[in-house]
């Protein structure tokens, strides 16, 4: 009897169904689209000066030209590691000094990531002392003539550089061609460009000299 109750109850009890099954909300991700990737990508692309093929000449008998890197990380001139060697390093009288070596640097801002270059000339003199190492140092920014406060050009590397008597007076001055690209989003011109640099000792400043048209 019992059992027999049990199925009238199940019988007249009915069932219930689950509920149907909802979609789950979508979760709200942006689309990735062309112009986000484009964006993307300029942020990610530093305009940063790289090294090229190592092309430095000087007079024979004068001068001498040796790897840069045997006393780049002797002399720790950038501490904070914010700068590559481009060209270097020719080593005999420049200008003032009897004795000196030259190099051209890369450096950008050691607290920007993905900050561009700007050009160095760094300069290692012989010093005579009792008391001191026998060497000094000195750096000079050397920008682009087509930059600005605003807008400075964005160094891009160094073709090549080379010690001459330009104006043979005997004393040598350095001449570098560098390869600039303008700054900034809007100007006309966004070519890549190359510039003549020259420069000099004088006493223990490192000297820009004009040149015919600048």
């Amino acid at each position: 009897m019992t059992s027999v109750f049990l199925l009238l109850a199940l019988a007249c009890g009915g069932s219930e169904e689950a509920p149907p099954a909802q979609d789950k909300p979508a979760l709200n991700t942006p689309k990735t689209t062309k112009a986000t990737k484009a964006t993307k990508a300029t942020k990610k692309a530093a305009v940063r000066a790289t090294p090229g093929e190592r092309k430095v000449t000087v007079p024979k008998g004068t001068h001498r030209v040796e790897d840069p890197m045997l006393y780049w990380d002797d002399q720790n001139v950038y501490p904070a590691g914010n700068a590559v060697v481009l060209q270097g390093a020719p080593i005999g009288p420049i200008g003032d000094q009897a004795h000196a070596q030259i190099w051209l640097a890369g450096v950008h801002d050691y607290d920007v990531d993905d900050g561009p270059s700007h050009l160095e000339a760094v300069m290692v003199y012989a010093v005579d002392c009792d008391d001191c190492p026998g060497d000094d140092m000195t750096t000079t920014r050397l920008d682009s003539l087509r930059s600005t406060d605003s807008k400075p050009a964005h160094l891009l590397g160094v073709d090549s550089m080379s010690v001459k008597d330009v104006d043979q007076d005997g004393k040598f001055e350095v001449i570098c061609q560098a390869r600039f690209k303008p700054c900034c989003e809007g100007t006309k011109d966004q070519q890549p460009y190359s510039e003549k640099i020259v420069f000099t000792a004088q006493g223990t400043t490192i000297v820009r000299v004009a040149q015919p048209g600048q």
